[in-house]
């Protein structure tokens, strides 16, 4: 087991991360910081990873959209098609962290 990634580069910028939105698997949705619903838009193959792409239209009149993003169209969320499994032993993680 090891710890899940944290490779946004919005962390060092002071913006919300993909930590601050929350997954919704049922949906396969994510919701933002301000309540807005980010729905799949595309799939590709990035570096032989499929991924997923999430987004909104509501970005370009939300008051939050200078901590969320630097874009000037919208926020954008990627997800690994495999991260469920990331999800999973991160889990693991918190509920026996004296394995870490």
């Amino acid at each position: 087991m090891v710890p899940r990634p944290r490779t946004s580069a919005n962390a060092k910028h002071g913006l919300f991360t993909k930590d601050d939105f929350a997954y919704d698997a049922a949906g396969d949705r994510y919701q933002c910081p301000a309540g807005e619903i980010l729905t799949y838009r595309f799939s590709t193959v990035e570096q032989g990873r499929g991924m997923r792409y999430y987004s909104t239209p509501a970005c370009g009149r939300c008051a939050l959209k200078s901590r969320c993003t630097r874009s000037h169209q919208s926020r954008r969320i990627t997800r690994w098609v495999n991260e469920p499994v990331l999800e999973a032993m991160e889990q693991r993680l918190k509920a026996q962290p004296e394995l870490y």
